[in-house]
């Protein structure tokens, strides 16, 4: 079973790092890849769906900059696996995360985008040893998504300005 924890620290490391590859390969399945180079150069998504989770890489060595772990259904994902951060389990409400975590270094509560019949979501998140983790609840305040992100600070240190 994948650990969220060790997966966060893959972050800031090439697609190339044998650590990275072995991740990767455990997944069993070809990704879906999605290429924005032409909004920001060097950016790609990789998506595994059957194994719910998807990455970013970005810059010219392709650097791991960001991780999404999906509950079942979430975006048309297979629910992730492995262990998110403080035994949190997807499902878990608000006050649940933030029994197991402490209270968030930020909130939001998304309006779903003023977009009519879109859902509403809110996030709570965290920064810990330069990553950024992001929790994303569903309109029942039910934990759907989580997210880690190098700090920007750290990401300028790998990429660059």
């Amino acid at each position: 079973m994948i650990d969220s924890l060790n997966l966060a620290q893959l972050l800031g490391k090439a697609l190339s790092d044998p650590a990275v590859r072995k991740v990767l390969t455990s997944f069993s399945e070809v990704p879906f890849i999605t290429d924005f180079s032409e909004d920001n150069p060097y950016e790609v998504f990789r998506s595994y769906r059957n194994a719910g989770i998807s990455i970013a890489l970005e810059g010219s060595q392709e650097f791991l900059t960001g991780i999404w772990l999906y509950s079942e259904g979430e975006k048309g994902y297979r629910q992730f696996e492995g262990k998110l951060p403080g035994g949190l389990r997807f499902g878990d409400d608000i006050s649940t995360v933030i029994q197991a975590l402490g209270p968030p270094a930020f909130s939001k509560d998304h309006e779903a985008n003023r977009v009519p019949g879109a859902r509403k979501e809110s996030s709570r998140g965290y920064v810990v040893d330069g990553i950024n983790y992001s929790f994303l609840f569903d309109e029942c305040d039910k934990l759907v998504r989580a997210t880690f992100f190098l700090h920007p600070f750290r990401r300028r240190k790998i990429l660059g300005p």
